[in-house]
Parts: structure tokens; sequence; C-alpha cells
């Protein structure tokens, strides 16, 4: 906000502050682009085949008139135009620096100028003749393009690193596989050796009761006395 004195009048200062609020609303609008008259989101064109335009004031009356009322809804709350007129009086008592921004100097175009020039500039839009248009479309097309090469490098770095933790995550898998294999493998050669053990034990026992069947020996209270086995330190 602009600098006032201290002594300033509060209705003086409400007024100063109102009128730099709407010089910077339209500061934008010159910079940026005046909005357009909308109708169910679509750009309005008139009998000239132009674009039509928010309303925006042209003049220092217009200025200190400009209360929103002009403009759509939407506008006035997008950009909080505020809902007061200001007097001829409070416009002409502005500080120096908000009077530079509104009327310009010798190097600065004033602010209707500047609004009136992008108005121009953006009415016009729609008079484009069919060789811009092309050339536009073409713009972005290429710049369509380009974003899908990008994207399609994109895709295929993330391809290669999906590929890469791929192919760790097989020959971890083929190492398990490996290990459990190897395990199973060792489990099945001492359960085979196992088995061989116990036959031979099944038949040296079974040669054993034979012996002692043909020497009338009940093993099943044999004992070192009845034993026809040679025991050691015997």
């Amino acid at each position: 906000m602009a600098k006032t004195n201290q002594t300033q009048d509060p209705q003086q200062k409400e007024a100063f502050e109102r009128i730099e609020r709407k010089v910077e609303i339209l500061e934008k609008w010159a910079a940026n682009g005046i909005p357009f008259v909308l109708v169910n989101g679509n750009r309005q064109i008139d009998d000239k085949g132009k674009y039509v335009l928010e309303f925006f004031p042209t003049s220092p009356t217009g200025l200190r008139k400009w209360n929103g009322k002009q403009n759509s809804k939407d506008v006035v709350k997008q950009y909080d135009i505020p809902p007061y007129t200001t007097s001829a009086k409070s416009l002409d008592a502005i500080p120096t620096g908000l009077k530079l921004r509104i009327y310009g100097d010798d190097n600065k175009l004033n602010l209707w100028e500047r609004l009136k020039f992008k108005a121009k500039l953006q009415s016009n839009a729609k008079e484009k003749n069919a060789l811009q248009e092309l050339e536009e479309e073409l713009k972005i097309s290429e710049a369509n393009h380009q974003g899908l090469a990008y994207e399609l490098i994109e895709l295929r770095v993330t391809n290669k690193h999906l590929e890469e933790e791929n192919s760790t995550l097989e020959n971890q898998i083929e190492s398990v596989r490996l290990s459990i294999k190897s395990q199973l493998d060792l489990k099945k050669k001492q359960l085979k050796q196992s088995d061989l053990k116990n036959k031979q034990l099944s038949i040296e026992n079974a040669k054993l009761k034979k012996l002692l069947d043909e020497h009338g020996i009940d093993y099943e209270i044999a004992d070192e006395s009845t034993s026809i086995i040679d025991f050691p330190g015997k």
C-alpha cells in the first residue's frame, strides 16, 4: 500500500487504499491478461468475431466509479474488486507514487493505454488467419511430441531398472532353489544310507537269531554266560 501521512483522515486513507487495490487489479490485467467473458465456461464472441472481455475502466472517472457491478460475480470474487466508488477529490489527492502508476510518465504508458493495448491483442486473437492457427497447432503438436518423447525415455529407463530388479530377483530365487535342492539331496542321501544301515542291521539280527536257535539259546534271556560269542576280555 502507498505510504500516507499519519494525520490523514481515516475516510481518505480508506479511499486511497481502495484506489490502490483497483490499480493493483488493473496492473495485473494489463500484464497477464484481462479476463474473458465466459458463459458455461466458454469464451463469448461479438458480432465482429472478436472475444468479449470483462469490463475494465479506461479513464480516471471510470476508475473512481468502478465497483465490480459491471463485471461477473466470479471475476469480482476472484480479484476481490472493491464494491465502493471513490470521489474525484480523493483521486486527485492520492500519493505521487500511486499517481505515477496510473498516469505514467515519459518513460511509461499510462494504465489506460496499457489496458487498451492488452485488450486489443486479446480480442483480436479470434481473428487469427488460418496460417497462424496452423503454426500454433504445429508448435503445440511439437511440444506434445517432445513431451511424449521424454515420457517414452522415462518409461524405457524405468523398464530397464525393472528388468535389472527382476533379473536380480530371479538370480536370488535360483540361488535359493539350488540351496534347497542341495539340502534335499543331502537329506535323501542320508535317508538312503540310514535305510541301508537298517537293512544290514536287520540281516545281522536275523543271522544272530538263527545262530541262537541252532544252539538252543533263548535270545529273550540271553546273557554272557550263555553266549557263544567270544566277548573281549573273557
